[in-house]
Formats: C-alpha cells, sequence, structure tokens
C-alpha cells in the first residue's frame, strides 16, 4: 500500500481502466543512487483474480505467433496471488538518463477523444493512422491485420484505439510493439470486438477479414500469408496453455475456445 501510495502521489499512475503504476528498481552504483522508471506493474485484482495470468499467456501466445511484444513477466506475492510487470517500450537509457522515445496511440493520432475510443472501425483507423504516417507502410499494413485476427481468435476484444500505438525508436515512426494482449472473453462476457470490421463486431468470419484485408490495400496472396503465420501455430499455442500457470479448467477453456473461433479458418 506504501509503494502504491506513493506512486499515485508522485504522478507515476498509468492511464487506462485496469490499475497500473510505473515501477521503479533503484539499485546504487558509484555511489549514486540511479532510478529506472522504465516498468510498468499491474497490482492482483481481487475482482478478476486471473486476470494479471492471462494477460501474460497472451503476451506469451503473441510472441509464439511471431509478434514482437513488451517484454513482460509474472510477479507471486507471498499471498500467492500474481501481478504482472511489463518493460515501457517508450523508454530508453543513455548515458545513465532515461529517454522519452516518440509514442502516440491511435486515438491521439487520429484527434479522438479518449471517451470515443471504442467508436468506428478497424479501417478507418487503418485509414487515419497508419496509411498516414507509418514510415514502413507494407510490414506496418501486415502487423495491424495480424494483430486483429489473432486479437480476435485468442478472444481479446479490448484492443480499442489506445491499444495501438505509433512510436519512434530511431529514425522512423512503426507500429509499437504488441501490448494489452488480454483474452478479455475469459473474464467477462463482451462478445463485440472494440471496433468493427468490415461493419461487423462479433461472428466474424474468413470472407470478413479477407475483405476487411483487400479494405487496407492487403492483396489475398499476404492476407491469407498473415492468417497462416497465427493458424499455422494453433498446436505450439495449446501446448504452452497446457503448460501455463492457468488452472486446468481454464487452460481447457481457452483451447476450446481458440479451437471453436478457428475451426472455419482454413490455411491456403
Amino acid at each position: 500500500k506504501y509503494f502504491a501510495s506513493n506512486n499515485v502521489s508522485d504522478g507515476n499512475v498509468v492511464g487506462g481502466v485496469q490499475k497500473k503504476l510505473s515501477f521503479e528498481f533503484k539499485s546504487k552504483r558509484k555511489k549514486k543512487l540511479l532510478v529506472s522508471k522504465k516498468y510498468i506493474i499491474k497490482p492482483h485484482e481481487n475482482k478478476y483474480p486471473l486476470l494479471n495470468i492471462y494477460e501474460w499467456v497472451g503476451n506469451r501466445l503473441a510472441a509464439l505467433c511471431g509478434f514482437k511484444v513488451v517484454q513482460a513477466g509474472l510477479i507471486q506475492t507471498k499471498d500467492g496471488t500474481f501481478c504482472y510487470i511489463t518493460k515501457r517500450v517508450d523508454r530508453k537509457i543513455v548515458d545513465e538518463q532515461i529517454v522519452k522515445l516518440p509514442m502516440e496511440d491511435f486515438a491521439q493520432l487520429s484527434e479522438t477523444l479518449t471517451e470515443n475510443k471504442y467508436v468506428g472501425s478497424y479501417e478507418k483507423a487503418y485509414k487515419k493512422v497508419i496509411s498516414k504516417y507509418s514510415e514502413n507502410l507494407l510490414f506496418d499494413t501486415v502487423e495491424y491485420f495480424r494483430m486483429i485476427f489473432f486479437s480476435y481468435i485468442i478472444g481479446n476484444t479490448d484492443m480499442h484505439l489506445k491499444n495501438f500505438s505509433l512510436l519512434k525508436e530511431s529514425q522512423f515512426y512503426m507500429l509499437s510493439p504488441f501490448y494489452d494482449i488480454l483474452p478479455v472473453l475469459m473474464i467477462v462476457d463482451q462478445t463485440d470486438m472494440a471496433l468493427t470490421i468490415n461493419g461487423k463486431s462479433k461472428n466474424l468470419t474468413q470472407n470478413d477479414f479477407i475483405k476487411f484485408g483487400k479494405s487496407i490495400s492487403l492483396d489475398e496472396r499476404l492476407i491469407y500469408m498473415a492468417m497462416n503465420s497465427v493458424l499455422s501455430k494453433l498446436d505450439s499455442m495449446y501446448s504452452f496453455i497446457e503448460t501455463s500457470p492457468l488452472n486446468k479448467e481454464e487452460q481447457s477453456k481457452l483451447i476450446s475456445f481458440i479451437k471453436n473461433r478457428t475451426e472455419n479458418f482454413k490455411i491456403k
């Protein structure tokens, strides 16, 4: 409680629905105290006790599918609960100093108010942000498609405008690493995707994703390649889920959900 209250009073709280705090590691080096605000920590929530484990599982499943994800881990506390910790991608150390990297989410870049982050479509978000600002357009277009497709099949329905960002790591603005990868449908009853795809927010089919891909300037070959890059990893995903910290019941629930979501998607 002392740690949390001091972070709040110091302005180290990070925005969003989930509780999250900027996290500090302190160490003495050359008789100087170095403070590195490079991490975000999400404390355990009694209302949703499996939330942090599920987010870590989502992060690991995305990594299995070849996504560049934020570095993340679980910290088990003395009472057996888990905190989720992630390394901030908008910070780096230069000459022992914290340097903030330019990073803007899609709500900011499309001049959308935070309260309207669930308004619109993934097609419109692409046109307002990626096609306008990305400096590696083809790569970001394919990755954006893959992020949304992957999110759909694992039940990560909360991918709103603030859960996508462009980051300038060196010279260019590109999609930031994948973050907030939470299989929401395993925890709450939220059947609709945050934004629409092909005019729909649920019961999406392979045809909906093909139309979506074409609407963001991908040809059919790249669309199938993007979907296959995820579908070809299903067995590896199931194996990982079975060894995850989720209990057996939750493991079976997530595997069954993904199987049901992907049964009508065919590798071509």
